[in-house]
């Protein structure tokens, strides 16, 4: 199953800059999949859980890891 979602950037908990828009996974591995960020600091990120190719409503998670460069 794949979830479809988006990820936010915040320096200061109230201004968000969206950096990935509508992306879906892949569905098709449960390792970690890498997204590219551009390279933007931040202090705050929102994941933003749009739905999955099967029961549209929800999002499953099971492990998000950020590297910083």
């Amino acid at each position: 199953r794949s979830s479809r979602f988006s990820i936010a950037l915040s320096e200061d908990g109230v201004n968000y800059t969206t950096v990935i828009n509508n992306q879906n996974s892949s569905g098709k591995t449960l390792k970690l999949e890498g997204y590219d960020l551009g390279g933007r600091k931040a202090k705050y990120v929102k994941y933003i859980g749009l739905g999955n190719n099967t029961s549209k409503p929800w999002n499953s998670i099971s492990e998000i890891v950020f590297v910083g460069k």
